[in-house]
């Protein structure tokens, strides 16, 4: 991913989004509705207000435990290099990341997938970013 396309932080659960990020009510209660789901955030930075930050709780058991086991949040994008289409099946992933990655979990082929709606919130306002499985 190119500087300017940042990751997405997984989290385990509503609870660590005070870790992460700056919250107030209007972020809290978009998270309490749509989470676990795809709905990423972006949300100002706990430790630097002017620094961002792209929160997700992602709408999958297994990975929340796992992320809960580990502690942190993980960071993830869409399965695709920067600017291509987002791989759809096992082998497509396995072919273009087998040699780039340390771990590819295997989660059946996603043909038709939808990526995470992305919200930016502001002040006073939300901007969607990209509108993905959410309709916002």
């Amino acid at each position: 991913r190119p500087s300017f396309d940042p990751l997405i932080s997984h989290i385990a659960d509503i609870d660590f989004l005070a870790e992460y990020a700056q919250t107030d009510s209007r972020i809290i209660g978009l998270a309490k509705h749509f989470w676990p789901g795809p709905l990423t955030v972006i949300v100002s930075n706990k430790t630097d207000e002017k620094q961002t930050i792209a929160l997700r709780c992602p709408n999958d058991n297994w990975l929340r435990k796992v992320i809960s086991l580990c502690g942190d949040a993980i960071f993830s994008t869409s399965v695709n290099l920067s600017g291509c289409d987002v791989l759809e099946d096992e082998q497509s992933i396995i072919e273009t990341f087998g040699n780039k990655a340390d771990l590819i979990v295997l989660d059946g082929d996603k043909k038709g997938g939808v990526p995470s709606t992305i919200v930016k919130i502001n002040d006073n306002s939300f901007e969607v970013i990209r509108q993905g499985a959410l309709k916002i």
